[in-house]
């Protein structure tokens, strides 16, 4: 787990207008956590998942012979 200390000490290194970007997408994070529900959640991750299903690769396993009953 990353500590509080050192993200702290990374973001004092950045620019002023990196830590505004900054800023900004932790108020995103917390707002999306916020008023993200757990059926929300998985509605996202079902279509996340639906949307990668056309990746699918099936390979030929010759070794299929081995979960055959005899």
């Amino acid at each position: 787990m990353i500590s509080v200390e050192t993200i702290h000490k990374k973001i004092q290194m950045l620019p002023t207008s990196s830590r505004k970007e900054v800023l900004a997408f932790v108020d995103g994070l917390l707002e999306k956590s916020a008023t993200s529900t757990p059926k929300d959640r998985s509605l996202a991750w079902e279509a996340w998942a639906n949307s990668h299903s056309h990746n699918t690769v099936i390979l030929d396993d010759t070794r299929e012979f081995i979960y055959e009953d005899k």
